[in-house]
């Protein structure tokens, strides 16, 4: 999908795209971006940063609050190191100036795309327990068949848990794990572990604590 505000952007990359051998859907804004994502699955979307409505940075942060791990290629005239650092922690995958020549976007787009097909096939993306199937492509969690919505450091503590299963997992080895920005706070992990428990609801006790030692999940676990 490419999501632009500059009509005139959209009209010479989609057909440039087309020609390239890719399926093109576009959106003109971010909330109807949102939107068609929605109703259904996308391989990739390349996104305009600077728009109104809903820009290109809150469709980024909303998509992957909702666990929605579409590669996703940010289009903008800011690429400083700490707009890139920004970029990344809230979860692009990779960045192109607004000024780009066609050729390199679609060079990117192909490189995104075999990342996540070599992914795809040559990982074991699922970990699953008698209760809670969590799979590491689409970054969904299931409680007993149901769905429960984790923000992403909650998500990276169960996924890092369940892992090393039925092994404890230092304190340090987590906060690290957590720690995208370099700026982690020193209770994080025990608020986020606090986090996920409320969401595990009544299967709060698969997460265990032993002082000095850490945390695990203590069922069973399957990659598959």
């Amino acid at each position: 999908m490419l999501v632009d505000d500059e009509t005139d952007i959209l009209a010479e990359l989609a057909p440039f795209l087309e020609r390239e051998g890719y399926v093109v859907e576009t959106a003109v804004n971010g909330r109807i971006a949102l939107q068609k994502c929605a109703s259904r699955q996308y391989d990739l979307m390349v996104l305009d940063v600077d728009m109104p409505e809903v820009n290109g940075r809150e469709v980024l942060r909303t998509l992957r609050e909702q666990n929605n791990w579409i590669p996703i290629i940010l289009l903008t005239k800011l690429t400083s190191p700490a707009d890139r650092k920004r970029g990344y922690v809230d979860g692009a995958n990779d960045f192109i100036d607004k000024d780009f020549d066609p050729d390199e976007l679609a060079i990117r787009i192909h490189t995104q795309l075999k990342i996540k097909q070599q992914y795809q096939s040559s990982t074991q993306h699922r970990l699953s327990s008698q209760s809670i199937m969590l799979d590491r492509i689409t970054r969904k969690v299931h409680i007993d068949g149901q769905e429960v919505r984790l923000r992403e450091r909650a998500y990276t503590i169960l996924t890092k848990l369940m892992e090393n299963a039925p092994d404890f997992v230092d304190h340090k080895e987590l906060e690290k794990a957590i720690d995208f920005d370099g700026a982690i706070k020193t209770n994080a992990v025990r608020q986020r572990i606090s986090e996920l428990r409320n969401a595990l609801g009544t299967k709060s006790d698969l997460i265990e604590n032993m002082v000095g030692v850490g945390y695990r999940f203590n069922e069973e676990v399957q990659a598959e």
